[in-house]
């Protein structure tokens, strides 16, 4: 698979702007001739081989570069390059006023073309299409139509008069959240999503905060300066950091670019509200105010501002795991010639029910499969699993569960769908505790809501037995006698079913044939019993019974 670089074509005598932009997208990511031309006559093959090696042409268009015929042959070769399928993105960039797109040769005419005057800015514009096709060579987005449209209407809603400029996009780490806000936000806003996000540390000041911004908008050619802008914004008070921030944030916004901060620890505080220093940006904006800003973190804010417009990515479902495992299978034969025979209805069934809805799970089995072959993997699925496991096994220590949160955990990675009455009873607690456990697990995504029951995110399940254990018997026991009570309850008429099939599988577990004798299940349920029996056996050995 080749790199994927961008060829920028250009006048001698705009060099000082395009080397500019070609600093900041860093050799590896582009074709600049100061960087990689040969001098004399071998120049020309220079921009031959130059051509061969990119995968996007970038045209930037001035009175000189149109004059230039060394840029009249790179557009020409380039066109050549274009027909023979080995450019896959043509980009314009206009960097001086007086010229029209009626000027550019006709077949970039249907580029696409943008007037740009900041490096920075077009470096990361750049960027953001290398970026865009390396993701479509390795992790296609596929499926979310409830969420694209719940993000839609969140961001363009009919009945507002100023829809909301703030963006929280929360859920599991590698769910989707920053692909899905690139998905949507260009075509409902006109902005691209900022590829390289702002990282919040824990402990972030607004000067920490205003120290990043200014990093990506301000300009500076040499490291003094930057040193100076840096420790300039290090001496401001609260307030001038604040409004020197919001200022580099509406630039970026009139640039097309929707800057994007990620949670790192530093986007709550303690007690699960909003940074102080966050929460001073969203209080300055305004409902019509210039910046678009989006969040995107585990946690769901506590804040119900409505000017704020909040979604929670999910697993995705069955049948979008099943498509994306399809979709990368078709990827991998058309790029490697070794395996021509796709994965069977059968076999993609299989890895998306072990991939549990976590698209980094189907890209490590797939990469499986074409290390070691379909069978191989099928018969041993512990390493994709594993994959999950370490890395939510990492999440769990950076959240500083209680001990609360923890056996809400244990108790319903291995009986889930369970009601709020079910799981307080079973872990001691009176139905508020256990209410307000059980609400932080939520807004972690580490537990989702199903018609007033509770389950555990299929992607933590595996590492939820394996960080805190198996329920103790006595554990079991309390969870039966509180189900059976709860069924016994006349006046209880919601997910009977759910409930004894729960109840089916810890009767077998306690051995108390019993309890299952007057319980009501289906056949599946015999199938998933044993199965989970085996693996409660087998876990047994790698786990401290909470």
């Amino acid at each position: 698979m080749s790199i994927v670089r961008a060829f920028l074509s250009h006048s001698s005598k705009d060099k000082e702007f395009v080397r500019a932009v070609a600093q900041e997208m860093g050799r590896q990511h582009c074709i600049f001739d100061e960087q990689t031309f040969e001098t004399g006559n071998e120049f020309k093959q220079s921009i031959q081989n130059g051509l061969d090696s990119s995968s996007v042409f970038v045209l930037f268009a001035s009175n000189n570069s149109l004059l230039s015929d060394w840029v009249n042959f790179e557009v020409e070769e380039a066109w050549y390059k274009k027909l023979e399928r080995n450019l896959q993105k043509s980009l314009v960039y206009i960097i001086t006023d007086s010229i029209d797109i009626e000027q550019l040769p006709l077949w970039l005419r249907r580029a696409k073309i943008q007037r740009g005057n900041v490096p920075k800015s077009v470096a990361r514009e750049i960027r953001t299409h290398l970026d865009r096709l390396i993701e479509e060579r390795k992790n296609p987005f596929v499926g979310r139509t409830e969420d694209i449209q719940a993000l839609q209407e969140a961001l363009t809603p009919a009945d507002v008069a100023f829809p909301p400029h703030i963006l929280f996009v929360t859920g599991l780490p590698g769910i989707g959240r920053r692909s899905l806000i690139q998905q949507v936000v260009e075509s409902s806003l006109g902005l691209k999503p900022l590829k390289n996000p702002f990282r919040l540390g824990e402990g972030f000041s607004i000067q920490d905060i205003c120290s990043s911004v200014a990093n990506l908008t301000e300009p500076y050619n040499t490291d003094l300066r930057f040193q100076q802008i840096m420790r300039e914004i290090q001496a401001l008070s609260k307030e001038e950091a604040l409004n020197r921030t919001l200022l580099n944030l509406r630039r970026m916004t009139n640039n097309g670019e929707l800057p994007i901060f990620l949670d790192e620890g530093g986007l709550f505080d303690s007690e699960g509200n909003i940074s102080e220093a966050v929460q001073s940006i969203i209080r300055k904006l305004s409902s019509n105010d210039e910046a678009y800003l989006a969040f995107v973190s585990s946690r769901r804010p506590f804040n119900s501002n409505e000017a704020i417009a909040k979604i929670r990515l999910n697993p995705l479902k069955t049948e979008d795991q099943k498509l994306l495992i399809r979709t990368l299978d078709r990827k991998s034969i058309r790029a490697n010639s070794i395996r021509q025979e796709p994965l069977k209805p059968n076999e993609i069934s299989e890895l998306a029910a072990y991939t549990a809805g976590y698209p980094p799970s189907a890209y490590a089995a797939m990469e499986l499969v074409e290390e070691y072959g379909v069978d191989i993997v099928l018969a041993d699925k512990t390493r994709f699993v594993e994959l999950r496991i370490d890395q939510f096994l990492k999440h769990f220590s950076k959240e500083n569960l209680s001990e609360s949160e923890k056996n809400i955990l244990c108790l319903l990675a291995s009986y889930s769908p369970l009601p709020l009455q079910v799981i307080a009873s079973t872990i001691s607690q009176d139905i508020g505790s256990a209410g307000k456990n059980l609400s932080r697990l939520i807004d972690l995504s580490f537990v989702v809501v199903e018609d007033r029951l509770y389950r555990v995110s299929d992607p933590i399940e595996d590492a939820a037995i394996k960080a805190f254990g198996l329920p103790r018997l006595e554990v079991v026991k309390i969870l039966v006698d509180s189900i059976i009570e709860l069924i016994d309850n006349v006046d209880y008429e919601e997910q009977r079913l759910e409930l004894h099939r729960l109840l089916y599988r810890a009767s077998w577990y306690l051995k108390d044939r019993n309890i299952e004798n007057r319980i009501i299940f289906l056949f599946n349920d015999l199938i998933k019993t044993i199965k989970s029996l085996y693996d409660q056996e087998r876990n047994y050995s790698n786990t401290n019974p909470a």
